[in-house]
């Protein structure tokens, strides 16, 4: 079985501390530290946390920032053909947060997830890579799909 760093930690300390307990050298101060360090060390659930980037750290120029092929590459079609049709849906009423919902992600993301999502990742990878829950990949795909659709009739003979 694995052990979490923390775990090995806190065994080297108290392996260290019962060992200057045992010599006992009178090293108060070096003991009060050790102790201090342990009991920092057993209070924390985790040394370290996760790096992923959640869509707090989203920003709306992301995609104008980046070059266009790695623009066309994870949106599956120019900047332009983007901005155009993220003009189009951005108001549709599937978009429309109800009175007693939380707030919506922007419609720019949700329309970024559906079209990175268009390759061919799973959920898991895409929720990952935007920083989101796997069911806001769902939400996002099913939200995006319907106001897409809703413009049917206007594009298709």
């Amino acid at each position: 079985m694995t052990r979490s760093l923390r775990a090995v930690l806190l065994e080297d300390l108290e392996i260290t501390i019962a060992g200057q307990l045992l010599e006992d050298d009178d090293s108060d101060a070096e003991d009060s530290d050790e102790g201090l360090f342990r009991d920092a060390i057993a209070s924390y659930r985790y040394l370290t946390r996760s790096t992923v980037f959640n869509a707090a750290h989203w920003t709306p120029g992301r995609i104008f920032r980046s070059d266009p092929m790695r623009a066309r590459r994870d949106l599956r079609m120019t900047r332009g053909t983007f901005i155009f049709l993220l003009g189009r849906i951005q108001h549709d009423v599937v978009f429309a947060r109800a009175p007693t919902k939380q707030e919506q992600a922007p419609v720019q993301l949700q329309l970024e997830v559906f079209l990175f999502a268009l390759q061919s990742l799973s959920t898991h990878s895409v929720a990952q890579h935007f920083g989101i829950a796997e069911g806001s990949v769902y939400k996002f795909r099913d939200r995006v799909t319907c106001a897409i659709l809703a413009l049917e009739k206007e594009f298709v003979r």
